[in-house]
């Protein structure tokens, strides 16, 4: 994050002083303005614990704003750090009483506590990525008003027809629609348009894909993630199988979070760590999330909201021998099915057998056992002119 952003924005007690000490700070609209929203953008810069570098009492790390404008007493100075309240990697539940109530202290005991030896670090968390852009701070900040679409040209697609009965559109549109789609090539008279436009069905192509067993005398672990943004609901799901297909132990459990991407990386996370806690230290990952696949081999720069799941199973990797594959949705139906579940369960669940899994999951399994593929369809999204 740029060091003038932080420090108009998030600052600690002292940067804060001294910007508003500055000569021209009584004296400037657009500073006046810039420390009226600033109480609203602090609120979006997150610090991530690690060494506890950061301002106990000024600093967003609790994801609530900074403890001083939550707590009531005298002191608060910028020069208390998180790290005061860690002892042996652990928060001091002791050190927490004296200064904390009772719900904040249980909030922050459900926060990690990253690695030791780094620097506590700011997100801006209205990014993917956690780095600081002007485009979210302006429409965080702007008054949005309702879009006014002016190019209406009465063409519409519905899943078997595009209406074109109004034919008093302008050239400029024409002129607009052709920039925008260059490979349209639009041209009149509007009989021809027309019909170029019924033409333009979405394309399809099909591809055979089935799950591929693991390699002789080795295992294979699949996972998924699954969201339903309706009720915010949450779940994981995986199996772990032997080169056969067979079931070794596979599980379906509820999560709490607010996206699909970090219920994809949990998924990963969880079944792991139970694996290595029965004895299983090498095996094969596969899952259908190519950004979390990316993330975990080093390829993509790391989503902040996903690096401390993701972080942990990189730690975990570096005491096993586990390979990282990615794959089509098709081919892990089982594990995407046992996270669906997941969402509209109350408890988790394991299982040790394919007996013992639901009767939905049991289609997919044979299928997977038995090596029939799955029909792939894909669309090219390219030759849509209307989305």
């Amino acid at each position: 994050m740029p060091p003038m952003i932080y420090a108009i924005f998030g600052g600690r007690e002292r940067e804060r002083d001294k910007m508003q000490r500055l000569g021209f700070a009584g004296n400037s609209h657009a500073w006046k303005y810039i420390l009226k929203i600033r109480s609203s953008a602090e609120k979006h810069m997150v610090w991530q614990i690690n060494s506890g570098s950061s301002s106990f009492w000024w600093d967003n790390w609790t994801l609530k704003g900074h403890l001083a404008g939550l707590v009531n007493t005298t002191r608060k100075s910028h020069k208390i750090l998180v790290s005061e309240f860690i002892t042996g990697g652990r928060w001091d539940v002791n050190k927490l009483k004296n200064v904390l109530p009772e719900h904040l202290i249980n909030h922050i005991l459900s926060l990690d506590i990253g690695t030791q030896d780094k620097e506590d670090k700011v997100y801006w968390d209205l990014t993917e990525n956690g780095k600081y852009s002007n485009k979210t701070a302006w429409h965080l900040v702007r008054k949005s008003r309702p879009k006014q679409h002016h190019i209406g040209m009465g063409i519409r697609r519905n899943s078997t027809s595009i209406n074109c009965s109004n034919k008093s559109v302008g050239m400029w549109k024409l002129a607009a629609i052709n920039k925008a789609y260059p490979n349209c090539n639009l041209k009149l008279p509007w009989n021809s348009l027309c019909d170029t436009l019924v033409k333009m069905h979405p394309k399809q192509s099909f591809t055979l894909v089935q799950w591929q067993k693991a390699e002789l005398g080795s295992f294979k672990l699949n996972t998924d993630g699954s969201f339903n943004k309706r009720d915010r609901s949450a779940g994981v799901g995986g199996a772990l199988r032997r080169d056969n297909g067979d079931i070794i132990m596979a599980f379906s459990f509820p999560y709490s979070c607010d996206n699909h991407n970090l219920a994809e990386a949990y998924a990963p996370s969880f079944g792991i760590t139970w694996y290595i806690q029965t004895g299983y230290t090498a095996f094969t990952l596969e899952m259908d999330s190519l950004l979390v696949v990316d993330m975990l081999r080093g390829e993509k720069e790391t989503n902040y909201r996903m690096a401390k799941i993701t972080e942990k199973i990189t730690q975990m990797r570096r005491t096993t021998n586990i390979n990282i594959n990615h794959c089509y949705r098709e081919a892990n139906q089982l594990a995407d099915c046992l996270a669906k579940l997941a969402t509209k369960a109350q408890n988790g669940a394991f299982f040790f057998s394919s007996q013992q899994l639901p009767k939905t999951a049991m289609g997919p399994f044979h299928l997977d056992k038995s090596q029939i593929p799955s029909i792939r369809i894909k669309y090219d999204k390219a030759n849509f002119f209307v989305s």
